[in-house]
Formats: structure tokens, C-alpha cells, sequence
């Protein structure tokens, strides 16, 4: 199960206590005050992993542990000894996950790469030790300063999934499908369930370059013909037994048969993209549907309607590959700038190679050759 979205509430550690101590030293009686700092407490950190795919585990530790607490820091000691610093607590999150104050929706900031640290909490500042109080009235004072409480935080934690470039098609097409060829697996040998659950990376090999790539699944098992239909109502019944054996598909809870002379094939059943709002962060995107044929504008007018609806930051260039160059409404919004959309049209002849040609080229920035 994909969770992408989650509230958490971090708590930063508590500063330790300063410390109130006198020296007592042999040979000097009147030793003057030498308490010591309280440590800094530790901090609640957001760290990008990039084994990690899901908010899942953060959600497990909520359920069980509560609020995401660093550790205090530790009091001050004798002698000007200053107390230990609290440990950070470290949060795994995928890489582009973003992070937003829940009360005021700011964003806090937002994690993208590996190794890749975000405050989400600060740790309180240890207190003062008794000298930090003596003055010329008072050479010998007898109290010292708290520790300050670690800051609180209610965080919703948003994550999408990070590439520069990010490749869309029919997911149980064979004809003209990218995925196999950048798998390097035949379509009979792919797992579909895996691309299917949930948003994927994959790691591209040409021209001596590793390139990260992310996968979204296009659902259009209605526009399928052939044995790509067929393929996508077995693997949809495979996938309703399971449901149902883990308890989360309900048969009674299914909607009447439609009617003679009603349309088989809804808007929503001809086209669904369940991870389409991972295509946030992408620069380059390719669409390929060339394995719909003629249906492709359908497939693509219904895609253009949702990603209207859809938030996106860095987009650029969108090059959506059929067999016959698509018109009709061009223009996507980002945050950050206008997103240009191209259409290829490839030729009713067209296959994979003229596919994998251009969707090299727009990942490399080059031309096709």
C-alpha cells in the first residue's frame, strides 16, 4: 500500500539544566562558582534515503510510539564540565518529499537528495551554569538557568517521487511500449503489480550514462485491443481476488450492471493514472501512446483534463509520441514557469525502436538519430 501523505508531530529535545556548583579544592576553601552548561537538545531531522519509497514506516512508529521526540540534552556538571548534547532523531523519507506546517500550510522545505537533511523541529538551548550570573555585588551566585523546551511541530509530510525525467504509457501494452525495452525484460516476464502499487524509479543505462527515470502507469484497459486487452482484465480480476482475500474489496459495494445501450466504458474506465500527482517534480516527461493506435487522441484528451487539476513545480517539456500527431489544447501551468507540449507523430507503422529513439533523445537532451 503506497501512503505519500502523512501529518507527524516532532517535539525537539529539552536543553539540560546549568548546573549550580562551588570549587572545593584543597588549599582553596573559597572556591569561586563552577557550575556548567546545560547541553542543547537534539533535534528532529528529515533525511532523504533513497531506499525508501513510501511514508509507511513513519506511520507505523506514529501509531505505535506517538509524536517523534529527540533525546534532551544533558545537565551541566562541576568544574565547568558542559552537559552532553541530545541526540538528533532521524526521520527516513524518500527522496522529493516535501514538508508543510500544518496549522499555517508554509512549506518548511523539502528533500531531494540522498544524505539530504531538513530541520523539522530545533532542540532547546541548554541553560546557563551559575558563573554566567556572577557580577561584582554578586561573586557567588546560587541558582542557575533551565533548559528551554524543544520546539513543536505538526508537519504533512507530502511525497513525490523524484526525477528529472518521467515516462508515461499503457501499462499492459506489449506493441510500442518503453517499459520492457528500459526494463531489459520481456513483457511476458514483467511483474505489472509492482508498477502498479506504486510510483517507480528506473535506473537507464545508454550511452555509458545511469540515468533515474520515474514510472507512471496509464489504466486505459478500455482503449487496449487485442491481447493487451485481455491481459488487463486478467491482471484486474487477479488483482480484485486479492483485494478481496486481504479484506479491502467489498463485492456488495459494486454499482449495478449498466443497462442495454448504455456506454460500457466510462470516462474514468477508459483512463486512469493513480500515481498522477508524482508528476510533480519532473523537468521532461514522454507520454508514449503509441501501443493505443488510432484511440490515442481519446487516451490523450482524457490525460490533458487531468493534469490541469494536477500540481505541478519543474515541468517543462512534455513530448507525448502516437502514431498520428495529436491537436488540440496545448498549455499546462506550472509553479514556475509555462510547460511546452510537443506531439510526434510516428506513422501507422511505427514500434518500439522509433519509441525508445525519441524517448532517449528528450532524456538525453540530444536529437534522434
Amino acid at each position: 500500500m503506497l501512503v505519500d501523505e502523512l501529518q507527524i508531530e516532532c517535539i525537539g529535545g529539552k536543553g539540560g539544566n546549568g548546573s549550580v556548583h562551588f570549587a572545593r579544592r584543597k588549599y582553596q576553601p573559597f572556591g569561586g562558582p563552577d557550575g556548567g552548561d546545560g547541553g542543547n537538545g537534539g533535534s528532529v531531522l528529515l533525511v532523504g534515503h533513497r531506499d525508501t519509497d513510501t511514508l509507511q514506516e513513519l506511520r507505523a512508529h506514529k501509531r505505535r510510539y506517538g509524536p517523534f521526540l529527540a533525546e534532551p540534552g544533558k545537565p551541566g556538571g562541576e568544574n565547568l564540565m558542559i552537559g552532553a548534547v541530545g541526540r538528533d532523531n532521524e526521520l527516513p523519507v524518500p527522496l522529493g518529499t516535501l514538508a508543510f506546517e500544518t496549522d499555517t500550510g508554509r512549506e518548511i522545505g523539502h528533500v531531494r537528495a540522498s544524505g539530504e537533511r531538513l530541520l523539522a523541529a530545533k532542540g532547546g538551548r541548554g541553560g546557563r551554569g551559575n558563573p554566567k550570573f556572577a557580577t561584582g555585588q554578586l561573586r557567588a551566585p546560587k541558582h542557575a538557568e533551565d533548559g528551554r523546551p524543544g520546539e513543536e511541530r505538526n508537519i504533512d509530510l507530502l511525497y513525490r517521487i523524484f526525477a528529472d525525467t518521467t515516462l508515461m504509457e499503457p501499462l499492459y501494452a506489449s506493441r510500442g511500449a518503453l517499459l520492457p525495452a528500459v526494463a531489459k525484460r520481456h513483457s511476458d516476464k514483467l511483474d505489472y503489480e509492482l508498477y502498479l502499487r506504486r510510483p517507480r524509479w528506473l535506473r537507464i543505462e545508454h550511452e555509458y550514462q545511469l540515468y533515474d527515470v520515474s514510472f507512471l502507469p496509464l489504466l486505459c484497459s478500455g482503449l487496449l485491443s487485442g491481447e493487451d486487452a485481455e491481459l488487463a482484465e486478467l491482471q484486474a480480476l487477479i488483482q480484485a481476488e486479492e483485494a478481496m482475500a486481504r479484506g479491502e474489496f467489498d463485492p456488495d459495494s459494486q454499482e449495478a450492471p449498466q443497462q442495454d445501450g448504455d456506454d460500457p466504458h466510462s470516462a474514468a474506465d477508459l483512463l486512469d493514472v493513480p500515481h498522477l500527482t508524482h508528476l510533480f517534480w519532473p523537468v521532461n516527461a514522454v507520454v508514449n501512446l503509441l501501443p493505443l493506435g488510432s484511440r490515442a487522441a481519446e487516451a490523450w484528451e482524457l490525460l490533458h483534463a487531468r493534469l490541469l487539476d494536477v500540481p505541478l513545480r519543474r515541468l517543462r517539456r512534455m513530448v507525448v509520441l502516437s502514431e498520428q500527431e495529436l491537436f488540440g489544447a496545448w498549455g499546462l501551468e506550472t509553479e514556475e514557469a509555462q510547460a511546452e507540449i510537443l506531439s510526434l507523430g510516428l506513422g501507422s507503422g511505427a514500434g518500439q525502436a522509433e519509441a525508445l529513439a525519441h524517448f532517449y533523445a528528450e532524456l538525453t537532451g540530444g536529437v534522434v538519430v
